[in-house]
């Protein structure tokens, strides 16, 4: 007989899947089981416990639930917000941004696996993203700023040691060649140079020193959305995406 274990743990928001009925079924992040779904019921009731409106991307919950380790399932006990946004919900960009790191996070973990310091990686940032003051740069960039560090989490932050002049990226190999095989997935010269540039930036904490023209922006966010797929099986295309560049226009 398996045991169920009542449990509180803090928990990010990422998804939800309808099923048939009332019932949705909430895929979260959580700080010590790793990724979670639980099943709620009747959410678009006056009376339910939970409401629609509360899941909003990246909210941070404390999720009490009936944990049982060979359950995909599970039922939960309470969902309750431990921080509230005061920025994001009252800005496009903040917003968009927020959409965006979700559909990240939702296509690029999959299992349950434990990671305390990736869930501290995910919780600073949203945070910091409801913070920033709007004249702060770092707003602008603050997709790369989220990509480079969840990448680094993940283990596949690009080697910008192995950068020189007139290099090229290698975008299996995550790191910088001037002698480059012709049937590797390469970036050329110029892009190596701007992805280097603001990764370097980001890894000396100068990203507000930068200034790129949209064009540019758009073109490395391309990069390190194809980077994304590379490293990460089965990730998909975003549907945050467009959105994101449409607000950046």
């Amino acid at each position: 007989i398996e045991i169920y274990m009542l449990t509180t743990t803090k928990a990010i928001f990422l998804h939800t899947t309808r099923l048939s009925g009332n019932k949705v079924v909430i895929h979260l992040y959580t700080k010590d089981f790793g990724r979670v779904s639980i099943v709620a019921n009747n959410l678009h009731r006056k009376n339910s416990d939970l409401k629609m409106s509360l899941l909003t991307p990246f909210s941070l919950f404390n999720l009490t639930f009936n944990f049982q380790e060979k359950k995909d399932l599970h039922r939960y006990e309470e969902l309750v917000p431990y921080y509230i946004f005061q920025q994001i919900p009252f800005s496009p960009i903040r917003s968009a941004l927020s959409l965006f790191m979700t559909e990240i996070v939702y296509r690029s973990i999959k299992e349950r696996q434990t990671d305390e310091s990736l869930f501290s990686f995910l919780e600073k940032s949203i945070i910091y993203l409801d913070e920033i003051d709007d004249c702060n740069k770092e707003l602008a960039l603050f997709h790369f700023l989220f990509l480079a560090g969840f990448s680094k989490e993940l283990g596949f932050f690009p080697r910008i040691e192995t950068y020189e002049e007139g290099s090229f990226f290698d975008l299996e190999e995550g790191a910088f060649y001037k002698n480059v095989s012709p049937n590797g997935r390469l970036l050329n010269a110029n892009d190596s140079f701007l992805f280097y540039s603001i990764l370097s930036a980001i890894d000396k904490n100068e990203l507000n020193k930068l200034s790129f023209s949209r064009e540019t922006k758009q073109l490395i966010l391309y990069h390190f959305i194809e980077y994304f797929s590379i490293h990460i099986a089965g990730f998909s295309r975003l549907k945050s995406l467009d959105i994101l560049i449409q607000l950046f226009d």
